[in-house]
């Protein structure tokens, strides 16, 4: 798999930055995922994201992508955990970093930090009369803040393109030393391209020995024709 995955990264021109291992789980575990590398930052699955921070840190010659988006090619792929993880590692090397869920589709960042969800994203980017810094909500995590999306709309593509949008983001990059973007996956939708527009990057995430070759081939395809 692996070998398969880093053969695919050539094909594409594109770097791998990161491999995250597997992590196995007791079935009666409640605790998400993605709160691994805080619970215990010596495991390997925090080490993990703690090099690919690293990575991303001389990704470019200024260094991160300050607003950079986490998708997928398709659903399941751990994209979501990666995106809270990311953070999670920045944080903890003393970064003041925003977390956004502009998955408007199927949320998750509320229920990963136990976060009230009747009012975030969603409420800013319809119009309502909504200062920024009230949507975006402190966590049990040191300099981390979220913004949860919020209630699910109709229309997410039409939102997530407005000036509203941008317009948070750039001002999300002026207070913030570092801003994630969960977005949806790329197949099938253009939330990920709207958002991959206006951002600085995009990390795609693939889960190996699972993700059909085509399906990332065709997400990278999509990606890089918008």
């Amino acid at each position: 798999c692996v070998q398969g995955m880093l053969a695919l990264a050539s094909g594409l021109g594109l770097p791998v930055v990161g491999m995250i291992p597997r992590i196995r789980r007791e079935r009666n575990e409640n605790r998400p995922l993605a709160l691994s590398g805080h619970d215990d930052p010596r495991s390997a699955f925090a080490e993990a994201y703690r090099s690919l921070r690293t990575a991303l840190e001389f990704s470019t010659s200024s260094g991160v992508p300050r607003l950079l988006t986490v998708t997928s090619a398709t659903t399941g792929e751990g994209k979501s955990t990666t995106a809270v993880s990311v953070a999670i590692q920045f944080a903890q090397a003393g970064w003041k970093v925003l977390l956004v869920d502009a998955d408007l589709r199927k949320p998750s960042l509320h229920r990963i930090f136990g976060l009230d969800n009747s009012f975030g994203l969603t409420n800013l980017l319809a119009g309502e009369q909504v200062v920024p810094a009230a949507i975006a909500k402190p966590t049990h995590i040191p300099n981390l803040f979220v913004v949860p999306s919020g209630p699910l709309p109709p229309n997410p593509a039409e939102l997530l393109s407005s000036s509203k949008m941008l317009g948070l983001l750039v001002l999300a990059a002026e207070k913030f030393d570092q801003v994630l973007v969960d977005s949806p996956p790329v197949m099938g939708l253009a939330d990920a391209l709207i958002l991959g527009n206006l951002c600085d990057g995009t990390l795609l995430n693939i889960e190996m020995g699972a993700t059909p070759r085509g399906y990332v081939q065709g997400a990278f395809k999509r990606l890089r024709g918008a």
